[in-house]
């Protein structure tokens, strides 16, 4: 997988990140409404804040606090105990907090920083440079005559963009030294790259298009080869393709066993040859997905399509390399914020927030009261650096009472799912909550016990559920939900 967006969603993250879907494709100035056809992606994993009320500094659980600057555009990417803070001055990596090893400076109006193993990059988006660092430094620089409009990495330190210059596309690789090995020009019109990515074994490319020459539209994906003697046989060097027909495009991915791409309507896993191995159908709009982990895909739905047999809104889904969902977790309201890691997904709703592990489990809860930006989990998933608009805390989440004021989420798996589904038919008419209530205690007894929070916070957490389940109830009945993003 490429460089993900880091949560701004950076990481995003691969963090990857990703744009919005509702698709803008920027390189050449088309808006494309995801509601063609039957498609409802509402957008990537982007950059997003999550507004709330103000943190109190003197909650427990707190282990440090990092001042930033206003207006300063801060990312982290994390390494354990290290971490590298980026703004738009620049770069400094610290070992821990207060102890910093090295530094870089710049100039940028709109840095994005994206991280893939070792290695990290900050692109401009509003200008035409893109630094790449490993945790010994920096490695490499890269001036574009354009502007980038996407890139990413791949484990190895190698970088692809795609630039925009004069309302056409270019798609560079480099190497990890930063040589420059292959530059492809997009001339047909109405065809526009949307993403790319680079295998870690760095023989191959693949680019996502969105394809608008005819009454219907169409996606590719095309893959490439990047070394000369691979390609020789081969006109551009490309290898493979695969289209698919009525479908929005987006991210492209490469995972542990081939290549993964979402489209308004579906996800789908290719083999390196360009055949589509399977695809994961989607019944409900998507609020964001991550591509950050290779062996798993990590979706949050929103509301339901169509006539569609769709999941409640709030749940965040994992998705394996085989495209079958194996695990599931209700939020209990609509996702506004989500970012998945090495152990676990961090998910927000509005203000409050949930660690869950690949099991399905919580690992901890935390209720915001500042504006929140990030959410990075550190050495354990249970220490977590929380990155407001002025500063950055690192918090243990185990211990933090700020967590204790929230709603639990329910998680399931595939066979709970249908299980679930069916006891959901038969208590229809009986009191609503009963039930969730019942398995929403039991729940939560085994997240404090996994978390070895206090006493008095299962106390707390289980009273103040009741009632603001109730409330939660009341807000979302109320509540209309915008399908469209800006």
């Amino acid at each position: 997988m490429g460089g993900k967006h880091i949560h701004k969603m950076s990481k995003a993250g691969k963090a990857f990140l990703a744009v919005f879907l509702m698709v803008f494709i920027a390189t050449a100035g088309v808006y494309l409404d995801t509601f063609h056809g039957e498609g409802h992606i509402q957008r990537y994993f982007a950059n997003l804040s999550v507004k709330s009320p103000e943190e109190s500094s003197k909650s427990s659980g707190l282990l440090e606090n990092i001042p930033l600057d206003m207006g300063s555009h801060a990312s982290f990417a994390v390494y354990g105990q290290s971490y590298l803070l980026c703004t738009k001055d620049g770069v400094k990596y610290f070992r821990s907090t207060g102890d910093q090893i090295w530094s870089d400076t710049f100039t940028m109006t709109a840095p994005q920083l994206i991280q893939e193993g070792e290695y990290m990059a900050v692109g401009d988006m509003s200008g035409k440079d893109i630094q790449v660092y490993n945790q010994e430094g920096p490695r490499y620089h890269v001036q574009l005559e354009g502007t980038p409009v996407q890139f990413a990495l791949n484990e190895n330190g190698y970088l692809s963009v795609i630039e925009k210059q004069n309302g056409r596309c270019k798609i560079h690789i480099y190497n990890k030294e930063g040589k420059l090995l292959k530059s492809r020009v997009e001339e047909s019109q109405g065809i526009y790259p949307v993403s790319t990515d680079i295998s870690d074994d760095d023989k191959s490319f693949a680019i996502s298009y969105v394809d608008t020459t005819d009454v219907q539209l169409m996606g590719h994906v095309l893959f490439f080869y990047i070394n000369p003697k691979d390609s020789k046989n081969f006109t551009d060097s490309m290898y493979a393709s695969t289209d698919i027909p009525d479908e929005i495009l987006g991210t492209v991915s490469y995972g542990d066993s081939g290549v993964r791409v979402v489209s308004d309507k579906g996800l789908y896993g290719l083999q390196d040859n360009g055949t589509k191995k399977w695809k994961h159908t989607f019944h409900n709009m998507i609020e964001f997905i991550s591509f950050q982990n290779k062996d798993r895909v990590v979706v949050a739905y929103g509301e339901k399509t169509a006539g569609g047999d769709g999941c409640p809104v709030g749940t965040v889904s994992c998705i394996d390399n085989a495209g079958k969902e194996r695990v599931s977790y209700e939020t209990g309201s609509r996702v506004t914020y989500l970012s998945a890691w090495k152990d676990g997904i961090i998910a927000g709703n509005e203000k409050n927030y949930t660690g869950i592990r690949y099991t399905g489990k919580e690992a901890w809860k935390y209720l915001a009261t500042k504006d929140t930006q990030e959410l990075i989990p550190m050495e354990k998933f249970t220490k977590v650096l929380v990155m407001v608009q002025d500063n950055a805390m690192i918090l243990d989440m185990t211990k933090h009472t700020g967590g204790a004021d929230m709603v639990h989420g329910k998680s399931t798996t595939k066979a709970e799912n249908k299980k679930n589904t069916k006891q959901n038919e038969k208590t229809e008419e009986k009191p609503k909550g009963q039930t969730d209530k019942e398995q929403t205690k039991e729940q939560t007894k085994d997240e404090m016990t996994q978390t070895d929070e206090t006493t008095h916070q299962k106390e707390t957490s289980s009273k103040i559920e009741e009632k603001q389940k109730k409330e939660s109830k009341d807000t979302n009945n109320d509540k209309e939900i915008n399908d469209i993003v800006e």
